[in-house]
């Protein structure tokens, strides 16, 4: 049974395509024949307007690109594009741009990206549409190539005043180049367009968290609460700005509320204990962790939290948890500078340095982890050398 696909226009939207085809030199007779094959759809039957078109288009050409809107709106691609030949460029403007948006349409339905994406580059430069450029953003994304979409969308919306949705993912690809103030902008313009919408408010939320705004992004994902969802994971980034705010309560709250619809999520398992151990509650955190832990017990981020569970309680076992995190994630910056400070709080600064340096290979102006490096070297002996990573760590808190 052939079901539309999602990402394709439905019913009434193709509907409303193939009334909106330019065609003033049709005969009567194909004509009738569209008229036959639009009431059926209007009626929802679009296995009768399938089959009134297939019967009838080798006898009228005229109707191939009826049938191919039809075809693309089943997700039947491959008989499409049959019907939708490379655009010829003596074609009328018109026709010309609707071959080549529907045969781009098909293209990108069966993911052959790369053929869209010549297509896309020898029909702009003798057509130009809102429709093709949002389909070569599209194709675009689907390549990896962000840049690319943010230009395309940028000169769709040259075509109009832009909705909501251009917007949004406008900002989204602006978001993936690193170009955060310009996203910033354009999600909060999609945002007064489209005041309810959660993608947009999650997005606008996360975006001001990431940027440092916490007070802002709480804001916004306050209000997400009322239109998501998903309400687990907009409490848990909700949580997690308030965490950022040092305002640990309310983000237990809102963990716990989370925890009460997700269960036993392993995120949220973590997050809600990161929050404890900063309220100085390690048995409430540990408790947490090792729920985590029988979910996940590949999770290196619960070992680590779990060894600061135990840093003060439990020296064997605090060892234990930080190896076993180090066994899974020898990289990871935050493995390594738990398992120096552990070396250091047991008197061992050398070899405590040593795992400070490593951390400093992957992130070298960390704060906190060359603060760290100039205790060690002060405790080796190293004055000269741990007065400049103090002097380090000092400017990179500045800068941040």
């Amino acid at each position: 049974m052939l079901v539309p696909d999602s990402k394709f226009p439905s019913k009434k939207q193709v509907l409303s395509a193939l009334r909106g085809q330019k065609r003033t030199s049709l005969s009567l007779v194909v004509r009738w024949h569209r008229l036959i094959a639009c009431t059926a759809l209007l009626f929802g039957n679009l296995h009768a307007c399938r089959r009134h078109l297939e019967a009838h288009v080798q006898r009228y050409p005229e109707l191939q690109s009826d049938l191919a809107i039809l075809l693309c709106c089943c997700g039947d691609y491959n008989p499409a594009l049959v019907y939708l030949p490379f655009p010829d460029q003596t074609q009328a403007t018109a026709s010309f741009e609707n071959t080549a948006y529907w045969r781009l349409r098909a293209l990108q339905g069966l993911h052959r990206w790369t053929q869209a994406r010549q297509l896309i580059a020898k029909v702009l430069p003798v057509v130009d549409s809102r429709r093709l450029r949002l389909a070569a953003a599209q194709n675009a994304i689907a390549l990896g190539d962000y840049t690319g979409a943010t230009a395309h969308y940028q000169q769709a919306i040259k075509f109009g005043a832009p909705d909501a949705t251009l917007l949004h993912d406008l900002a989204r690809c602006q978001q993936k180049c690193g170009q955060l103030s310009q996203a910033l902008e354009n999600y909060l313009a999609a945002f007064r367009l489209a005041p309810h919408d959660p993608s947009i408010l999650s997005n606008i939320g996360l975006l001001l968290a990431k940027l440092g705004r916490f007070g802002e992004a709480t804001f916004y994902l306050q209000r997400l609460l009322r239109y998501t969802n998903d309400p687990a994971g907009a409490m848990n980034n909700l949580a997690y700005c308030l965490v950022a705010q040092k305002r640990f309560a309310e983000a237990l709250r809102y963990y716990r509320r989370a925890l009460r619809i997700a269960g036993e999520d392993v995120e949220l398992l973590r997050n809600t204990a990161s929050c404890l151990l900063a309220m100085d509650r390690p048995d409430e955190a540990r408790n947490l962790l090792e729920r985590a832990l029988r979910q996940a017990p590949g999770d290196h981020e619960a070992w680590r939290l779990r060894a600061v569970c135990l840093r003060e309680s439990d020296q064997r076992a605090c060892e234990q948890s930080l190896n076993r995190a180090l066994s899974l994630a020898p990289q990871d910056p935050l493995v390594l500078e738990s398992k120096a400070a552990w070396l250091l709080q047991q008197g061992d600064a050398k070899r405590a340095h040593a795992f400070y340096t490593l951390a400093l290979k992957l992130v070298p102006d960390d704060p906190i982890l060359l603060w760290g490096q100039g205790t060690c070297l002060e405790g080796i002996g190293e004055t000269e050398a741990a007065l400049a990573a103090f002097n380090r760590s000092l400017a990179a808190r500045r800068s941040g």
